[in-house]
């Protein structure tokens, strides 16, 4: 029995090869070898067999990991000579394939209609139902403020689509909760299909423009909050701002520096979520302390006998 051969040999790529190229490898190959195309040639119909079997074992991931590990013995299953009797005989494209087999049909129509058609004679299967490739798809970029990204927008943007046709100025919506490249699909705004297909689509990226006070996390929105250290101390009641507007925050008692307090549901609103909004807390000193007021801290820290350093885990004394 034939020792069969590498199946990236046998398609012309590299092991590392990523799926476009073993995609166009097989196409190129499969117009080569294809049996109607070559029909002096004896052995055409295997040489069509070996790229179409190597085709689909490279094109699913699943089946390709296990050649990667394991050789031929992997994959054995999915091209066993008693269970595929397309092993001993070509087989007619419209014949109905094994289950485990990875057929695309796109790619045989173009072979058959392009050899066909080369030759002025018709293609047996015209009128068969294919669907054709879809064009391209469009990127765009836009940039959003953080309202906008939180809360949703309507924005109109300008491009060619198609590429080199007259400008034209859509109106996109852009949903609540949209962050940082974030994509809003458009179905059938892209690129035409050079083949009768169906228009790809436009993919908006979105970009967002940083808030001067406020910055976010997933759901959840911060807001870092300078305080004095009478207010810390005492206690107090702040106004603070959300995207909501002003709210009053209560500080208790004794709380300290890097404290965070939540005020529920100001976050983001993502589908069935609401995110909170968390101040961070930063104890400040007055400017310009006197000698006389540097002094009396240092006597309300011995008086209290106060290491703020006390707790941590990596203090040596």
């Amino acid at each position: 029995m034939a020792t069969k051969r590498d199946y990236y040999q046998v398609l012309g790529v590299e092991r590392k090869a990523d799926a476009e190229t073993i995609k166009r490898a097989y196409r190129r190959l499969a117009r080569k070898h294809h049996p109607d195309a070559n029909r002096n040639e004896a052995n055409s119909g295997e040489k069509f067999k070996e790229v179409q079997e190597a085709y689909d074992i490279l094109s699913e991931p699943a089946k390709r990991a296990k050649y990667d590990e394991f050789g031929h013995d992997g994959v054995a299953s999915a091209y066993n000579a008693a269970a595929d009797p397309r092993r001993g005989s070509y087989q007619h494209p419209g014949a109905r394939q094994p289950a485990e087999a990875h057929y695309e049909q796109v790619d045989m129509n173009d072979i058959l209609g392009s050899m066909f058609g080369r030759r002025g004679g018709r293609n047996p299967f015209a009128g068969m139902s294919q669907e054709e490739p879809a064009g391209e798809d469009l990127i765009h970029h836009i940039n959003l403020s953080f309202e906008q990204a939180i809360r949703g927008a309507e924005v109109d943007i300008s491009l060619r689509a198609p590429i080199g046709a007259k400008l034209e100025t859509l109106s996109v919506k852009i949903p609540a909760g949209v962050d940082e490249n974030s994509k809003v699909r458009l179905r059938g705004k892209g690129q035409p299909s050079t083949r009768g297909g169906p228009r790809g689509d436009l993919i908006i990226v979105t970009h967002v423009v940083p808030h001067p006070y406020f910055t976010r996390d997933g759901i959840d929105i911060f807001l870092d909050l300078p305080i004095s250290m009478s207010e810390a101390a005492t206690g107090a009641t702040i106004a603070v701002p959300t995207l909501d507007g002003m709210v009053d925050l209560k500080l208790p008692a004794g709380i300290t520096s890097g404290k965070k307090l939540r005020i529920r549901g100001k976050g983001v609103a993502n589908k069935d979520v609401q995110g909170d909004q968390y101040v961070r807390l930063h104890i400040m000193l007055p400017p310009n302390l006197s000698a006389a007021e540097k002094s009396r801290l240092a006597e309300i820290d011995a008086a209290h006998h106060f290491n703020p350093r006390a707790e941590q885990a990596w203090k040596t004394t």
